[in-house]
């Protein structure tokens, strides 16, 4: 039994890879606001990495591609979560995406945006 997906029967179909998606989202959700909460943001993305870990092999590219869209997020703790992620387990197929935030934080007026900026381009020659 896969940890985000249950139903093994699901698994390779797209209803499963929906299924995946859906669940990695919510669990996600949960535990941001969890760690809101708490007052304790580090909190999610450590639960975050353990629930990476687990994931079988046919749910990771699913939860790649999420963590991968989730970095041109308007929403910074999906992309901080997001980047801390893909930095820690490489995705190589989270690059264009990487690429795509770099672009963006390079004419972006944010104050931390130059702050960011280093960071995507740290984790790029990561991934690399």
């Amino acid at each position: 039994m896969s940890l985000i997906l249950g139903d093994v029967a699901e698994r390779d179909t797209d209803a499963g890879s929906e299924k995946v998606a859906d669940n990695w989202s919510t669990a996600w959700a949960d535990l941001n606001r969890n760690a809101v909460d708490s007052k304790d943001s580090q909190a999610a993305v450590l639960l975050l990495a353990e629930l990476y870990r687990r994931l079988s092999d046919e749910e990771r590219p699913v939860v790649n591609k999420l963590l991968a869209d989730a970095l041109v997020s308007d929403e910074e703790w999906k992309r901080f979560d997001a980047l801390a992620l893909i930095s820690e387990f490489r995705v190589r197929s989270a690059r264009p995406k990487l690429d795509e935030l770099a672009t963006r934080l390079e004419i972006s007026l944010a104050p931390g945006a130059q702050f960011e900026l280093r960071k995507v381009r740290q984790i790029i020659a990561k991934v690399s």
